[in-house]
Order: structure tokens, then C-alpha cells, then sequence
């Protein structure tokens, strides 16, 4: 009886040994896939900065502020030596109030 329960052990260990390997092979593939997934978007991404830095060297040269023409405005003395002209169209929010053209019952 010892010998059956002694094999027996022995078949317990080595199916518990195989089923450890195994699952420590399918999870070092699981790591091995995810790692080769991680190295092609490093390389993508490598690739791409690249590119970045290839289109930003052929860009001109940004404009310097010396070289902008800023229009001048108007001082008050012109603005006041010009004649008031009517407005037709193009009104804002602000020009008018909504209540000038609206009638709201006792004021």
C-alpha cells in the first residue's frame, strides 16, 4: 500500500512541476509579446519625432518683431476733426438697447 500511495505522490508532484512550467512559459510569452509591442511603438514614435524635427528644420525663419509694420491709429484730435457719418447695417449688440425698440408695459 505504500508503494501505491508513494507513486501516487510522485505523479502528484510531477503533474503540479509541469503545470507550474507551463504556466510560467505562457506567461514569459505573454511578456516576451507585450514587451515586442512596447519596442514597435518606441520605434513608431522614434520615427516620428524625427520627421517632427526634419519638418521644423526646412521651415523658414519666424518673422522678428522689427520686421512687422504695425498700422498707427487715429489720435483723438483726428478723430474728433472727422464728420459724424451715419451708420446703415452692421450693428453690434451694443449699439442699441432692446428696450428702446420694445415696448414692456409701464415705465
Amino acid at each position: 500500500m505504500e508503494i501505491i500511495q508513494k507513486n501516487s505522490s510522485d505523479l502528484d508532484d510531477y503533474l503540479i512541476q509541469k503545470k507550474m512550467e507551463y504556466m510560467i512559459d505562457t506567461n514569459n510569452k505573454k511578456f516576451a509579446n507585450e514587451i515586442g509591442k512596447i519596442n514597435e511603438t518606441l520605434n513608431r514614435l522614434g520615427a516620428e519625432i524625427s520627421d517632427i524635427r526634419r519638418n521644423m528644420s526646412k521651415q523658414p525663419e519666424p518673422i522678428k518683431e522689427s520686421m512687422i509694420k504695425v498700422p498707427q491709429t487715429k489720435s483723438t484730435e483726428e478723430r474728433k476733426t472727422e464728420e459724424i457719418k451715419p451708420r446703415y447695417g452692421d450693428f453690434g449688440p451694443d449699439d442699441v438697447k432692446i428696450d428702446q425698440f420694445f415696448y414692456f408695459g409701464k415705465k
